[in-house]
């Protein structure tokens, strides 16, 4: 019971809904469900980039290596959003405006 519920907050922390000061971002979870990515993105650079992840280790000075994938490889921004709930989650906006939470821009 206690993983169950575990599992349930879990989810609904991670799809939230998610907000750059009052502006609503449209997202949905990747298709291999590991991050979140613009909701209308069938060629969008977002999704060019979740099919090809970088090789990372950590980024410099201890950064998140999804964030040095996005700066370094990539040439975006990285953006920090906010649910209702307080937690914060950080995504590479791209030149086209399309996002990717920075977990699905790397591996190890």
């Amino acid at each position: 019971m206690k993983l169950l519920i575990l599992i349930m907050l879990f989810s609904s922390a991670a799809f939230a809904d998610w907000k750059i000061g009052s502006q609503k971002l449209e997202l949905v979870q990747c298709s291999n469900g590991s991050c979140m990515i613009s909701k209308d993105c069938s060629s969008c650079l977002a999704l060019k980039a979740s099919q090809h992840k970088q090789k990372s280790d950590v980024g410099p000075g201890g950064t998140n290596p999804g964030s040095a994938v996005c700066t370094k490889f990539h040439k975006a921004g990285v953006i920090i959003a906010m649910n209702d709930e307080g937690g914060t989650n950080a995504f590479c906006r791209f030149s086209d405006g399309s996002l990717l939470s920075l977990d699905g821009l790397w591996h190890w």
